[in-house]
């Protein structure tokens, strides 16, 4: 989960209610919000590729 800032404030309350297995967290001050792809895309890319470089 990588979360920006804009983004619902409570989120990771419900993120750990309805998911049980959340192995990856990641809060970032950037601006971003829902809309973290096209504003803050480097840094959405590199959490991406941290997290599936991880899995190997």
């Amino acid at each position: 989960m990588a979360m920006f800032e804009g983004d619902f404030v409570s989120m990771r309350t419900f993120a750990e209610r309805d998911h049980h297995n959340i192995v990856s967290w990641h809060r970032y001050e950037e601006p971003g919000g829902h809309y973290a792809a096209h504003v803050a895309t480097e840094t959405l890319v590199g959490d991406v590729r941290e997290f599936f470089d991880g899995l190997r």
